[in-house]
């Protein structure tokens, strides 16, 4: 737990420089790396990912595949701690269930998906 919350105040105190993120570059990454398991406006493997700035991790009452790490973690949703959590996601949430999936470890990557996710659009959504 030292070592996530030592990892988050490290990636908090490095966020936000003057590199502004890209809108379009975002939607891309989304497309490349959330796809598979997320969508903006409807729960898939992963739980939906639209309006996650300000929401409490592992609370969307309609998704039920959320891990007992992730329900317990108190996290709430940020830019800070999304890049945090994308930046290592097993080190910030032990034993969730996307600890093998959800790194990204390019910085740029990260600030361009996030920009994406605070203003996202649907249009990639497969909801079934």
């Amino acid at each position: 737990m030292r070592t996530a919350i030592s990892l988050i105040l490290g990636l908090i105190a490095s966020y936000g420089g003057p590199v502004l993120a890209d809108h379009e570059a975002g939607r891309d990454v989304f497309r490349e790396s959330c796809i598979g398991c997320h969508a903006i406006g409807c729960n898939r493997i992963g739980p939906k990912l639209g309006g996650i700035i300000g929401r409490t991790a592992g609370a969307i009452a309609d998704f039920d595949g959320y891990s007992d790490a992730m329900r317990k973690s108190g996290i709430i949703w940020s830019k800070e701690t999304l890049n945090a959590y994308l930046t290592d996601p097993a080190s910030v949430v032990p034993e969730n269930a996307m600890a093998s999936f959800g790194r990204i470890d390019d910085e740029a990557k990260r600030r361009d998906l996030i920009d994406f996710l605070i203003e996202p659009d649907n249009s990639l959504d497969l909801c079934f």
